[in-house]
């Protein structure tokens, strides 16, 4: 039996030092070729992470873009819907009075400068006793004939 031992022992001690020389030249054969699948496989993750980084910027700038394109288009129709609701009741306004009253309107304002006739107006406004305002403007009822 002790015969057996010892053929036992070293058939496991062979095997042992096959083992270790197989995977030894494994690890020198397939190592390098293991270390650039490893390599590829890092550098393809690290180009995607970026992709999709760019990717996920992009898209926000975009969204806030179209969010900010679509606040001032907004605010810029309403603000024109305003003065063009306006500017339309003051044409009504002065046509109630017939052509020639929108005729008159039109010549005094081509005479002169609205605003600051307006600014003046309201240095001098008195309330009445309806409640309506009024002012002293002074307007000019003919064209400025020379203007230099």
């Amino acid at each position: 039996m002790p015969a057996k031992k010892n053929v036992a022992a070293s058939l496991g001690a062979r095997v042992n030092e096959i083992a270790s020389k197989a995977t030894q030249q494994l690890v020198e054969q397939a190592g390098p070729d293991v270390a650039e699948a490893i390599e590829s496989a890092t550098r393809f993750q690290l180009k995607t992470v970026r992709l999709r980084t760019l990717s996920g910027g992009a898209a926000g700038m975009l969204i806030g873009a179209a969010l900010i394109a679509g606040f001032s288009y907004s605010a810029g129709f309403e603000t024109g819907q305003i003065h063009g609701e306006v500017a339309a009741n003051i044409i009504s306004a002065a046509m109630t009075s017939g052509p020639g009253a929108a005729d008159a309107w039109s010549s005094v304002m081509a005479d002169n400068d609205p605003v600051r006739a307006l600014a003046a107006c309201k240095k001098s406004m008195v309330v009445a006793s309806d409640g309506r305002h009024y002012c002293s403007m002074p307007i000019w009822l003919d064209h400025l004939i020379n203007p230099g």
